[in-house]
């Protein structure tokens, strides 16, 4: 059975990376995820203001959906993260 490819933009906190990792696993059926980190993602592609970062991002993420067949947008996997982070907070 061929393999199921996909990425993800995450922060390089180690501490998120295996529920990431999880999740795209039980939610998107995927045998393996390749992870871009970033110290701060969501702030820097949300706030748009670090242009390189952001081209730098952009351009693992085309290689990415290029080379592995990615379907989720970039939009998509912001918001998985988002609802991910949401999750692990501390009440």
């Amino acid at each position: 059975m061929k393999k199921r490819f996909a990425a993800a933009i995450n922060c390089m906190d180690g501490r998120i990376q295996i529920p990431v990792i999880e999740y795209m696993r039980s939610n998107y059926m995927i045998d393996c995820l390749d992870i871009i980190t970033e110290a701060g993602p969501i702030r820097i592609l949300s706030e748009g203001t670090d242009r390189t970062t952001i081209e730098n991002i952009k351009k693992d993420w085309r290689y990415r959906w290029s080379n592995m067949g990615q379907k989720l947008s970039l939009f998509q996997v912001i918001m998985i993260v988002r609802g991910i982070l949401r999750k692990k907070r501390p009440n």
